[in-house]
């Protein structure tokens, strides 16, 4: 913000770079994800499962419509309403594949905002480069026109002595052709 109301080219330029390194986090994570594929992302999943507090698990659960990670063996037996589909039947989908699911049923739309904030991204780059460009055009001109105030004479006096010279310059061509 105050790079771009000051039109200050260090604070742009650091705005750029920023931007510029986000862009490259997100292709490196559409790239990552795309090469390591679903496989890698479920046994994510499992790593991130096994850290979770039981009650995220009950909401989890709850939320997708599963029980347990795999399957309702993960709770012996013993498991919270939340793995019921009904008041006595647990559900028979575990919460890896219910997750794999949504986001597999969700790809498109996830993908469209991406692409959506990379295209606000890349457009503030054009902007800032834009700013960053039109700060250099005034500097530019500012610098011309102060070298064109050192030329041209300012004072009074200084334009008081050039009239004299040529005053002075030419009654002597007038008196050179007098005395010839």
């Amino acid at each position: 913000m105050f790079g771009a109301c000051y039109k200050n080219k260090c604070l742009l330029g650091t705005y750029i770079a920023i931007m510029v390194i986000f862009i490259g986090a997100e292709i490196a994570l559409i790239i990552y994800t795309a090469v390591v594929g679903a496989n890698q992302f479920v046994a994510s999943l499992e790593v991130v499962w096994v850290e979770l507090t039981n009650a995220t698990k009950f909401a989890t659960q709850s939320r997708f419509d599963c029980c347990g990670y795999q399957n309702l063996s993960e709770w012996n037996g013993i498991y919270d309403e939340s793995c019921l589909a009904n008041s006595t039947e647990p559900w028979d989908v575990g919460c890896s594949q219910a997750l794999l699911n949504y986001f597999r049923d969700n790809a498109i739309v996830m993908a469209i905002v991406l692409g959506v904030v990379l295209l606000i991204e890349l457009f503030q780059i054009i902007v800032t480069g834009i700013l960053i460009r039109d700060a250099v055009n005034v500097e530019r001109s500012e610098r011309s026109d102060f070298t064109r105030r050192k030329k041209v004479p300012s004072d009074d006096v200084t334009i008081e002595r050039e009239r004299n010279q040529n005053t002075n310059q030419a009654y002597d061509a007038e008196s050179y052709f007098d005395d010839t």
